[in-house]
């Protein structure tokens, strides 16, 4: 018997000597073949385990707090228990790394602890026990991938190998062709009765269970394959053959032989003619059913005539391509432009002809704007035709992407940017009539008067000289992004100054900005200023984004995942329903006991139901007599019916 000692109520077998390693477990010594050696120290295999649940930890999975080893469930546990008793101590994540050679101790040939693929003897703490044997963790891969394995993953297979379950499906699997065939079943040994046809390839019988069926001919499931490739086929993947040809076919070949990927029959849309009143197709007369139902602003169409009339390309899936021409007749844009684009007409006359006499025709060409041509642009009145960018004559059919200049005209959003931003009759130079510090601009110090103003929190700006501090781009007030110290950026440089090097200095705590007491921008939970870059609004007033959690369990939330509580609280969509919604325990204390209140006999206030007194709020009148709302329902099944009263 191996040599043991006593300590305390703990047997620890091998005790160590000076000179051994010792286990930080048990004291005990620690042979090579189960060490685990870790950051704390070195432990035997059976000794590396939680201190509360006792589990065995692995090389990733174990923390330790106050001298304990943990698992991370009871790490968490632990640590709340720590915090509770006013210890802030964190713990740390312990790195294990299991020390073996599987080949340093060899096993007899009858060692039924002999590792199949080094030969080595398996120890407990490095076991992966399988049918073919007992493997180190090492030596416990694929027999022909070489992957690493798992029970999850591992399959015994019939050479005695072990393999993933990728490459047992590939060379054991139903349609492996290293199966031994010995035991498979000859389908020719039953051979056909009468006139019944039997299988193609093996002339035997074909019984239901086993039939797969293609152009009436009958295959057993084990015959059904590529005449080309041999490749087994389902009833769904294969393909039959073209005309006269019985074989069945794979996709893939029968797209080589007949340069198809499946054989179809062509559908012919007119055999159901349409009756008067039915949805007919312009094109072919015939009778439209719902499922094949296509419109165009004209007509009605089949969904294989929805086709563009000159070129027959087919418009069901490119809607955005589509064009009615002037015969009514659905087109591409590329043949209605070469069929009906030289020799399109105007449809109106020239609008340069008819001068405006009040002065108030269109600002391009001075003619007069007719209601059915009339765009209306910052009060003035533009002929469509009329209506294009300054800069380019790009037409501008979205007004939201319409810019209006300094002189007044109208640019697309690409050409507004180049333009110069500069009022004219103004000599360019707002800075000439100096201001006083509180009215003056900071880019020019000139006086700002009232209709060139642009205001900021901080500051006063001339309209022109309303850019970026950086770059210098003109600004608006959607555009424009301020900072602490009033200067304006745009957002490309905004971003540039203030969150680079990999770090976002607002959601710094340590760099955040303190609120004067009463300041309405304060975060409600640090106190702090918040900036509009950072800024979250809730109903009870603003938040910073690293401030915003919810007040239950904690967890970070964004602009579109919290939910307003009572007294300036914010919750996840979770909590809120826990503490405030549809989960929350409801304060109901049951239904209520109508008979407790008896009525007199002859009462006319008199429950028909419960015999009870019916009081004015709670009376539900019907032929039958008054009833308490709850006691109106069905004496046999005990539905409630103040809902249909004609059912009653």
């Amino acid at each position: 018997m191996a040599p043991s000692e006593i300590q305390g109520e703990e047997m620890i077998f091998f005790p160590a000597t000076p000179s051994d390693t010792k286990c930080t477990g048990c004291s005990g010594k620690v042979f090579e073949a189960e060490k685990m050696l870790t950051s704390s120290g070195t432990f035997h295999r059976q000794c590396y385990k939680c201190s509360d649940c006792s589990k065995m930890l692995d090389t990733t999975s174990a923390f330790k707090l106050k001298a304990k080893m943990y698992c991370k469930t009871c790490f968490s546990h632990a640590k709340d228990r720590a915090r509770d008793a006013g210890d802030d101590e964190d713990g740390v994540l312990i790195v294990a790394k299991a020390m073996v050679e599987t080949a340093t101790i060899k096993a007899d040939e009858d060692d039924p602890d002999r590792c199949p693929r080094c030969w080595g003897k398996v120890f407990e703490a490095e076991k992966m026990k399988m049918k073919s044997g007992s493997y180190h963790k090492n030596c416990f891969r694929c027999g022909e991938c070489r992957i690493y394995l798992d029970y999850s993953l591992a399959s015994d297979g019939p050479t005695g190998d072990v393999f993933c379950k990728n490459c047992y499906g590939k060379n054991f699997g139903p349609l492996s062709r290293n199966m031994e065939s010995a035991t498979a079943i000859d389908t020719a040994v039953i051979k056909p009765s009468g006139d019944n046809k039997g299988c193609p390839r093996c002339g035997g019988a074909v019984f239901k269970a086993e039939e797969i069926i293609s152009k009436g001919v009958l295959y057993h499931k084990k015959c059904a394959n590529c005449i080309i490739c041999q490749k087994i086929l389902e009833a769904s993947s294969l393909c039959a053959g073209h005309g006269t040809d019985m074989d069945i076919y794979c996709s893939g070949c029968y797209a080589k032989k007949y340069g198809d990927r499946r054989p179809t029959t062509p559908i012919h849309t007119n055999t159901i003619k349409a009756m008067p009143g039915d949805d007919c197709c312009i094109r072919c007369d015939g009778k439209i059913f719902e499922a094949e139902r296509y419109r165009s602003k004209t007509a009605l169409y089949h969904k294989k005539c929805f086709n563009c009339k000159e070129c027959s390309k087919s418009l069901e899936s490119t809607l955005a391509d589509i064009t009615t021409g002037p015969d009514c007749e659905i087109y591409c844009k590329k043949c209605n432009r070469e069929k009906f684009g030289a020799n399109r007409t105007t449809a109106y006359a020239d609008p340069k002809t008819i001068i405006a006499i009040d002065g108030e025709g269109c600002p391009r060409c001075n003619g007069k704007v007719f209601t059915a041509e009339q765009v209306v642009e910052k009060g003035r009145n533009f002929h469509i035709s009329c209506f294009t960018c300054k800069s380019c004559t790009k037409p501008l059919n979205d007004k939201l992407q319409v810019h209006i200049g300094f002189d007044e005209e109208v640019y697309c959003k690409n050409c507004y940017p180049k333009i110069q931003h500069t009022p004219t009759g103004l000599g360019g130079d707002p800075g000439k009539i100096k201001g006083e510090e509180n009215e003056s601009c900071p880019r020019c110090e000139g006086k700002v008067f009232e209709n060139e103003k642009m205001r900021t929190k901080k500051r006063l700006f001339h309209k022109q000289c309303f850019n970026c501090r950086q770059c210098s781009h003109p600004l608006n007030y959607n555009t424009m992004n301020c900072d602490k110290d009033g200067e304006i950026f745009c957002k490309t440089c905004y971003l540039n100054i203030y969150f680079t090097s990999g770090k976002n200095f607002y959601m710094d705590s340590s760099r955040k900005t303190p609120a004067r007491e009463g300041d309405p921008e304060a975060c409600l939970k640090c106190k702090s200023k918040v900036f509009q870059a950072e800024k979250v609004m809730s109903k009870s007033g603003p938040y910073h984004m690293s401030c915003l959690s919810c007040n239950s369990c904690n967890r970070l939330l964004d602009s579109s995942s919290f939910f307003d509580g009572p007294g300036k609280t914010v919750y996840c969509k979770n909590c809120y329903a826990t503490t405030h919604g549809h989960r929350s325990r409801s304060k109901s204390r049951g239904p209520i006991d109508y008979s407790q209140f008896q009525a007199e006999e002859n009462d006319p206030d008199q429950c028909k139901g419960c015999q009870g007194k019916i009081f004015g709020a709670e009376k539900f009148s019907t032929c039958f007599g008054s009833f308490h709302l709850p006691c109106f329902k069905c004496n046999k099944c005990n539905s409630s019916l103040h809902l249909s009263p004609d059912s009653a």
